[in-house]
């Protein structure tokens, strides 16, 4: 890069589609001779939980929530694909089991506990990703 006239410390990568990429990576430096390293690339796909703002409820009450897949339609622009659920990719999780239950449809049914509940997706092909 350097001898292209680029100077930088950045390097940004694009996914192309979904997966995982091991990238070898070859440093020419004067002072510490050549660097040789190979890091590991995860794209994964990105997506939303709707409806996406808190919601208040009360005690008893079902919430449906649904998923889509944020998707490039080739323009710059994006357009959501609805995710069919129950889906074996996605777990719905909710850690404060005494406030509320969650399905695997996505359905929250609040119990009569005040407080906040949590809900979060994971993505169960991409073991580090969450959405909430």
């Amino acid at each position: 890069m350097e001898t292209s006239n680029f100077q930088t410390d950045i390097i940004v990568a694009r996914g192309l589609k979904t997966g995982k990429a091991q990238v070898s990576v070859r440093l020419k430096e004067r002072d510490y001779g050549e660097v040789k390293t190979a890091v590991n690339l995860y794209v994964i796909e990105h997506f939303i939980i709707y409806p996406d703002y808190e919601i208040y409820v009360l005690p008893y009450a079902k919430v449906n929530f649904n998923l889509a897949l944020i998707k490039s339609d080739g323009t710059n622009g994006r357009r959501l694909t609805p995710v069919s659920l129950p889906s074996a990719n996605y777990r719905w999780i909710n850690e404060d089991t005494d406030k509320a239950k969650v399905t695997d449809d996505g359905v929250v049914q609040c119990l009569n506990r005040p407080g906040a509940v949590h809900i979060k997706v994971r993505d169960l092909r991409n073991f580090f990703y969450y959405m909430e």
